[in-house]
């Protein structure tokens, strides 16, 4: 009989189940990412381009480990919702609706969708420090790019 196969450490660190002792030491949330991903495949063309652009810049700063990519795909799929809310209010605020006592004026259904999600996609980037106010307050990550000793050496020996 041959079972079922184990489950990726990542998905138990992420509901919870890993047991150190168990399944032996593993924390993917320090193994920093090198380069962009492979494309989810619940995302679109458009949810994909924004993938590609937060997974660029928080390479850049050193800031994406494989723990992230649940949460990421997450707003890459927020910000899908978006962007065809506001493909959708660009109808208009008011829309005419079909009621059984004849046509009617009504809020867009799109607008409540749009302030909704993009509420949600401003806490997933809040998250990775994207924005400007959280990226104020926050140290970004060490640069790729390892100080020369000889350099730090110097340095050390000036400010003393």
């Amino acid at each position: 009989m041959a079972g079922r196969n184990a489950r990726p450490i990542e998905q138990r660190l992420n509901d919870g189940s890993y047991i150190e002792s168990r399944h032996g030491f593993a924390t993917p949330e320090t193994s920093k990412l090198d380069g962009i991903p492979k494309k989810p495949s619940s995302l679109t063309a458009v949810g994909y381009e924004y993938f590609v652009a937060v997974c660029t810049y928080l390479i850049e700063n050193n800031m994406l480990a494989t723990a992230d990519m649940t949460v990421l795909i997450r707003m890459c799929q927020t910000h899908e919702v978006v962007v065809k809310a506001q493909k959708e209010m660009r109808k208009g605020i008011m829309v005419k609706v079909k009621r059984a006592s004849g046509m009617a004026t009504e809020k867009n259904p799109a607008f409540q969708l749009f302030k909704e999600y993009s509420e949600l996609l401003l806490k997933h980037e809040q998250l990775f420090g994207i924005t400007p106010s959280v990226r104020a307050r926050i140290k970004l990550g060490e640069k790729k790019e390892d100080e020369d000793p000889l350099d730090k050496l110097i340095r050390m020996q000036q400010s003393a």
